[in-house]
């Protein structure tokens, strides 16, 4: 057996290691068959990244606590932890994956073959590659560095696993590329190597193989000069900021290249290429092409492993319309024809050209049989012949096959080349997975280019612009190519980019001043929306409708008026049509520009009845889904209130915690459903919506929004004469601004949400208002006014017995007895205020009533108590994300510490404070500030 084929068994996944992964090179994923598999919350995936980076070792709970929660574990957290374990176990079993989690003291012990792992795996493979010549060894490294999707261990919130862990795999990534990069120049790659080296060596300025190696890649493609360049400039950077010297081996090296040493110039290719043949087959790529230097990579290993394997190859170069497929291809291929001793066939398939039919294989046989050299009248007529031939010809001969805008793998396998060394690439719209199945074909899908070299394109065409502009541009363009090659020939014909920028702004114009001579990006879009089958194609017309940022299958099979599962297949149509992007598992996104693209549609194809039909379910769905989220973590808000039908929904299953968490992916899209009920006229709709998304913004602190939807909802009621939801909305702005410190601007809206509720008639609205005017003249400190309004709001609350607005009312006569030295008193009120919380259920409340019973209890001079009740209240804070509230329990806690004489304790607890009230209450901001410098200033 061959070294190399010792080296494919050492490194290919068998059976179980090809189905099942554990990835914590990127973001921590559970991988089955190919898929990401769901394994729970944030801290159910800290727990597996925890285990899997240390398998077949025991894990202590210690450690597992303190990479969950960072030295401050619940009370409860051996509970969770308990929970967490059951869930992964139920997980495995479910899957039937070869894994066991064994309980072993001190902790748990992960049962699994270490190279289920990407981290373990690569080590592995890094290892193996050391002994190998350069070829095989490049190889394997460039497979190594494939397993990172990203940085590792992202999207966990683990600072420890941040701090212990991720540095350690970064470290790995960057010695494997540097190990890369010595294989390729070893095989004389110094010339495409060279831009790569180039841009780590920015990124990591004091590596000194980095350095050597861009001096050495420079040497070789005749630089000599900046070669040296680069040395000083590394010899001075290392000197100024570690005062160091580089180390012999990169001075020796410096001294050979002044030297000119012949030796320096001994990396080859293993095989000299034979003379390129004459391009004539290829059409000139796209002008301006640029960027897409990972992309030429992934084409680049293509070629290797044609190269060294002795077999054909398969790349597909897939995705949307605009995305730059054919003009990377062109550009690589021109760049490599050079390793194709046997020539360049290029074919139009025309798989999605509006003007014409897909391109008939037959037809591309025959030119290709020309182009190689056969005459007109000896190509055979019968197809079987034709490819017959054409095979026979092609065998033991090294060709590129380019084969551009594909319609699907059947169109493209007769054109397949099967000479050893060869490679076919193709270009689609599609992802052509049948080519995987029956050549192994290699899949990269395209995306935007990055906003640095989409800004550089543009500046490259404008003769003078602001950076900020052309940043401006670049993003109007959604930083797609064909967008960005038209905008950069206005630019060049003599634009203005502020006033292009201006116009682009418009999104109801902007597709059409993506447009120049032939190019469109309009058109590129329409070619994928009109190939679609009737039922994804509806459903695209309809997200045009919808103006958040995300969509699930439950979203839009409520704005299609379809089932789940319906919905979810024409999304992953649109998905295989590269129209949709899937980012997660069901939660899928448009391109900017695709989005105005779908709008256009909804505009002009949709009729006015259909329009405001799905317009209202899409309204609805949200209706219904927030007032049932915003119950589970506010339980005791009075009638949310469901749109016609909800009331028979059933009711989802969640906890305060979950019913947040989706809160907060759905927030996004929330408010924008909120602002479009309210621009297309659903006055009632809009601010019945805006009233439970309000309580989610005002627990999570979202003033921003918390205003916005407010404004947009007492508009809607304003204009539809709704008394109550005036005075709903007005009560939510009071609260919003009284968040903001602009306590004088809050007390009008509590008073004018009282005088609103009293003419609708809503005791409920008016028994909330009332006290909310007690309390804002509480805060304001007038207290012979707040104590009037709490009588008033005692008074409201009677007729309805609303336990929310009574704990809120003894927490507003808790305050006036704290701030007229009424200690004791202040406390029995604030003690009312919690049991009623506590009994009701609602976290959110009983958190601010234990930080003013705290409040209390250290006025009297009970610190222990106090510094209870405050270590409540930020538990509950913390794991509700109520921010503010948060920092009001830690500038509790800095008191407490204050009291006790522990300054530095007190600077902590004041300066964590400080850093969220900053963002939110400059009044309050201010005391604590006032508290630290009064400490500073010691006594």
């Amino acid at each position: 057996m061959r070294r190399e084929d010792k080296v494919a068994e050492t490194w290919l996944p068998g059976s179980t290691i090809n189905r099942v992964g554990f990835r914590l090179l990127g973001p921590v994923e559970l991988v089955v068959d190919g898929e990401p598999v769901p394994v729970g919350g944030a801290g159910v995936r800290c727990l597996l990244a925890a285990l899997v980076t240390e398998p077949g070792q025991v894990v202590s709970a210690e450690r597992i606590t303190e990479v969950l929660w960072a030295g401050r574990p619940p009370a409860t957290a051996r509970t969770i932890v308990q929970g967490y374990v059951s869930r992964l176990r139920k997980l495995f079993t479910e899957l039937a994956l070869p894994v066991s989690l064994d309980t072993r003291a001190p902790g748990y012990l992960l049962r699994m073959d270490p190279d289920l792992v990407d981290a373990h795996r690569a080590r592995r493979l890094a290892a193996a590659a050391r002994d190998l010549p350069p070829g095989p060894r490049a190889e394997l490294l460039g497979q190594v560095l494939e397993l990172w999707r990203g940085e590792p261990l992202s999207g966990l919130g683990s600072p420890v696993l941040e701090r212990e862990v991720r540095p350690e795999l970064t470290e790995l990534r960057l010695t494997v590329t540097e190990e890369y990069f010595a294989a390729q120049l070893a095989l004389g790659k110094h010339e495409e190597l060279l831009p790569r080296i180039q841009l780590l060596h920015a990124d990591e300025p004091f590596r000194e193989r980095l350095a050597e190696y861009a001096v050495l890649a420079l040497y070789r493609c005749g630089r000599r000069t900046e070669a040296l360049r680069t040395y000083e400039d590394y010899r001075e950077r290392l000197s100024a900021k570690l005062g160091l010297d580089p180390r012999p081996e990169l001075r020796e090296l410096i001294d050979r290249v002044r030297t000119d040493d012949p030796a320096l110039c001994a990396g080859q290719p293993e095989t000299e290429a034979s003379a390129p043949p004459a391009p004539t087959e290829l059409p000139a790529p796209a002008a301006g092409f640029t960027g897409r230097t990972a992309e030429q990579a992934w084409l680049d290993g293509l070629l290797t492993r044609a190269e060294q394997a002795g077999e054909s190859a398969v790349g597909v170069l897939a995705g949307a319309g605009g995305i730059g497929k054919s003009a990377l291809a062109l550009t690589w291929a021109r760049r490599s024809a050079g390793h194709f001793a046997d020539g360049v066939l290029f074919g139009a398939l025309r798989g999605f050209d509006p003007e014409h039919p897909p391109a008939d294989p037959a037809e591309l046989l025959r030119q290709f049989l020309l182009e190689l050299g056969l005459a007109a009248d000896a190509v055979p007529v019968p197809f079987d012949e034709r490819l017959a031939l054409y095979r026979s010809m092609l065998a033991g001969r090294r060709v590129l096959v380019l084969l551009d805008d594909a319609r699907d793998s059947e169109q493209v396998r007769p054109l397949l080349p099967p000479g050893g060394g060869s490679l076919a690439l193709i270009t689609s719209r599609r992802r052509l997975d049948g080519l995987v199945v029956s050549h192994g074909a290699g899949i990269h899908t395209l995306g935007t280019l990055p906003r640095a070299v989409g800004v550089a394109l543009l500046a490259s065409e404008a003769r003078t612009a602001d950076p900020a502009v052309l940043d401006e541009l670049a993003a109007l363009c959604g930083d797609l190519p064909l967008a960005l090659r038209v905008v950069a020939a206005r630019l060049a014909a003599a634009g203005n980019p502020g006033k292009l920028a201006a116009e682009l702004r418009d999104e109801q114009h902007r597709l059409a001043g993506l447009e120049e001579d032939g190019s469109s990006v309009r058109g590129a879009f329409d070619i994928s929306y009109r190939d679609l089958a009737p039922e994804p194609a509806a459903v695209f017309r309809l997200l045009g409708l919808h103006p958040g940022p995300s969509l699930t299958p439950d979203l839009v099979a409520a704005l299609a008026g379809t089932t789940p599962a319906a919905a979810r297949r024409a999304l992953r149509g649109l998905t295989a049509a590269h129209l949709l992007a899937e980012p997660r598992r069901d939660r899928f996104a448009l391109h900017d520009l695709i989005r105005l693209h779908a709008r256009e549609l909804a505009r002009t194809e949709l009729g006015e009845t259909t329009r405001r039909a799905a317009q209202r379910r899409l309204i609805h769905y949200y209706w219904r889904w927030c007032a049932h989220a915003a119950v589970k973590f506010s339980p005791s808000t009075h009638g949310f209130g469901l749109p016609p039908g909800g009331e028979d929904d059933p009711v989802p299953d969640w906890s305060a915690e979950e019913a947040l968490r989706w809160f907060e992916t759905e927030r996004a899209n929330a408010v924008a459903v909120i602002r479009l009920a309210r621009e297309e006229d659903f006055p009632r709709e809009t601010w019945l919506l805006a009233r439970p998304v309000s309580i989610y913004l005002a627990v999570r602190n979202r003033v921003e929004d918390w205003i916005s939807v407010n404004e947009l909802g007492l508009a809607a009621a304003t204009a539809a004469g709704e008394g109550a939801g005036v005075a709903m909305m007005l009560n939510g702005l009071g609260a919003a601004t009284h968040r903001l410190g602009r306590r004088e601007e809050s007390l009008r809206y509590y008073r004018d949400s009282l005088a609103a509720a009293t003419r609708a008639g809503d005791r409920h609205a008016a028994a909330r208002a009332a006290t909310n005017v007690a309390g804002a003249l509480a805060w304001l400190r007038r207290g012979a006014e707040a104590e009037i309004a709490a009588a008033e709001a005692i008074r409201h609350n009677q007729e309805i017995g609303d336990r929310h607005a009574e704990s809120a009312i003894n927490n507003t006569l808790g305050v006036l007895a704290l701030d007229s030295g009424r200690p004791e008193r202040a406390e029995t009120y604030f003690q009312r205020a919690v049991a009623i919380d506590e009994e009701i259920g609602d976290d959110n409340f009983l958190a601010t009533a234990l930080n003013n019973l705290a409040r209390a209890l250290l006025a009297r001079g009970e610190v222990a108590g106090a510094a209870a009740a405050n270590r409540r209240a930020l538990a509950l804070a913390i794991s509700h994300g109520m921010n503010r509230t948060e920092a009001f329990a830690r500038r509790g806690l800095g008191d407490v510490a204050g009291a006790t004489g522990d300054g530095p304790a007190a600077a902590a607890q004041w300066r964590r404070a400080l850093e969220i009230l900053d963002a939110f209450d400059r009044g309050e901001a201010e005391t604590v500030r006032a508290r630290l410098a009064a400490l500073e200033a010691g006594p």
